[in-house]
């Protein structure tokens, strides 16, 4: 899944452009748990920013048809962001 974004620059006025790339598979375990694994790559061209890899790994519990429980982190591969990024959350569909 491509992104691109063009970002207000950090430290001096301007912009930049920016990519965010991301493969993601994900397997129903049963009837209301799915694992989720995730490659991501955010590219920037601003100067001096390095590129940021993460190992994304998450799981859901459909609680219901239109709501469900995540439980997931996010893990650097390249020492650019904080090694390991754990969140729990709430997803409605509406």
């Amino acid at each position: 899944m491509p992104e691109g974004d063009y970002l207000k620059d950090t430290a001096v006025s301007g912009f930049h452009l920016a990519f965010d790339f991301l493969i993601n598979v994900s397997h129903p375990l049963d009837k209301r748990w799915t694992f989720y694994t995730e490659v991501f790559t955010s590219q920037s061209f601003q100067a001096r920013e390095k590129p940021i890899y993460t190992l994304d790994e998450a799981l859901t519990y459909a609680l219901s048809p239109n709501m469900q429980l995540d439980f997931g982190g996010n893990f650097c591969l390249n020492g650019v962001t904080p090694r390991a990024q754990l969140y729990t959350g709430l997803s409605q569909r509406f």
